[in-house]
């Protein structure tokens, strides 16, 4: 029996259905394409040389066996939408992973709107796991402040502040710095003191943070950690760089957190760039050696239990 001939559907209107298109029609295999349909209706009408996107409701009157999803960030959205609409099962070829990025509204809409931008980048989904963590501490009604050490201009300060606010959180944040650079080193773990990570205008970071629930603490951490001291804590976020500062603080922090609290550390997990920031990493992994925590593999959160 003659093999049947593939007929092509293209769900999405975008430049690489625009370019698969053309090639087929430079290389003479348009013949298989059976139509072309979009979810948005701004685009259907829209021409791709002789071809007119259609209302995904014309799928029942196309015959096709190969269905190609056009949009990398969207294909979970489209096989659903097909799924209901369409009982035929198809080949599919689609392709990236653009699917698995962090889609979320209020994370996406604060972050874009920050004047000064968050540096928790200790590693590519630490700012995503800090806003994740906000939503669980909300959700489950936890009570109890925030403190972050290291704070650079403010940018994750007030970031943390206003999703605090957008989610409805009773929190303060208490936020630790020297203000005056890397201060002088106490551990042979005190590796990092790159000057491009320091910043000393304390007057420029109080304006910014002053809208806020925001209490600045200047110093240095091993010695002012103690302001939080009797403060029960939902969230303490740890971006020093260092061992000391970072082992200093942490006893209190974890005795004072409360159950299903969270302690985080933007250097736990790292790439390259911040290699000399393992001092950070030794004091979170010394603390937590024999303690009742959750972190799951490569994060930089722990959930006290």
């Amino acid at each position: 029996m003659p093999k049947e001939k593939t007929s092509i559907l293209f769900w999405g209107y975008n430049e690489n259905a625009i370019t698969l298109i053309k090639r087929m029609l430079m290389n003479g295999t348009a013949e298989k394409i059976c139509g072309i349909i979009d979810s948005n209706k701004e685009l259907q009408g829209c021409k791709i040389e002789n071809f007119i996107v259609m209302n995904p409701k014309s799928i029942n009157e196309l015959q096709f066996d190969t269905l190609v999803i056009v949009s990398d960030n969207d294909k979970e959205e489209i096989l659903k939408i097909f799924s209901t609409i369409d009982n035929r099962k198809p080949k599919i070829i689609m392709a990236g992973i653009g699917h698995l990025d962090f889609k979320d509204h209020l994370y996406h809409d604060t972050l874009s709107s920050s004047v000064t931008s968050p540096r928790a980048f200790g590693y590519k989904n630490m700012l995503i796991h800090l806003y994740q963590s906000l939503d669980y501490i909300a959700k489950n009604g936890l009570k109890g402040d925030i403190a972050e050490f290291g704070v650079y201009k403010g940018g994750t300060t007030v970031f943390l502040a206003r999703i605090v606010e957008k989610l409805g959180i009773k929190a303060k944040i208490f936020a630790f710095d020297t203000f005056q650079g890397f201060p002088k080193r106490k551990s042979v773990f005190d590796m990092y003191d790159d000057p491009h990570d320091e910043f000393s205008d304390f007057d420029s970071v109080i304006s910014y943070c002053e809208p806020f629930n925001i209490e600045l603490v200047k110093g240095d951490i091993s010695e002012t950690y103690c302001r939080i001291e009797g403060i029960p804590l939902v969230l303490s976020f740890f971006d020093t760089d260092n061992y000391s500062p970072t082992r200093d603080a942490l006893d209190m922090c974890y005795r004072q957190t409360v159950k299903g609290g969270i302690i985080a550390f933007d250097h736990y997990c790292c790439d390259e760039r911040w290699l000399y920031t393992l001092g950070e990493r030794i004091a979170a992994s010394e603390f937590f050696r024999d303690k009742n925590v959750l972190n799951l593999y490569g994060t930089g959160v722990f959930l006290k239990i």
